[in-house]
């Protein structure tokens, strides 16, 4: 799991942002309206094929002005083929971290 949260995110703007970055982007985007009122949201699915990729969207919105997103692809969890109802197990803990 440390390898994936070392991976990079992708942000139309931004381009590729490690982690790190992407922190960093969304306190920026914060304080140049302090302000204002934000949401955080993440997000996570699964793809249906016997070794599942987890998509994962970070968005920041600045209620009633819009936003920014950052988008990553979890495949590397060495997990390999797995049962349907552990996708759900492992969705849990990728939302969790």
């Amino acid at each position: 799991m440390e390898k994936t949260l070392q991976g990079h995110f992708f942000n139309p703007t931004r381009g590729n942002l490690t982690a790190e970055k992407v922190m960093e982007e969304m306190i920026n985007y914060m304080l140049e309206k302090p302000e204002k009122f934000y949401d955080i949201i993440v997000g996570c699915d699964s793809s249906s094929g016997n070794e599942p990729h987890f998509p994962v969207a970070v968005a920041i919105l600045r209620v009633g002005e819009g936003g920014r997103f950052f988008l990553t692809l979890i495949k590397d969890l060495l997990i390999g083929e797995i049962a349907f109802y552990k996708r759900f197990y492992y969705l849990v803990i990728l939302l969790c971290f």
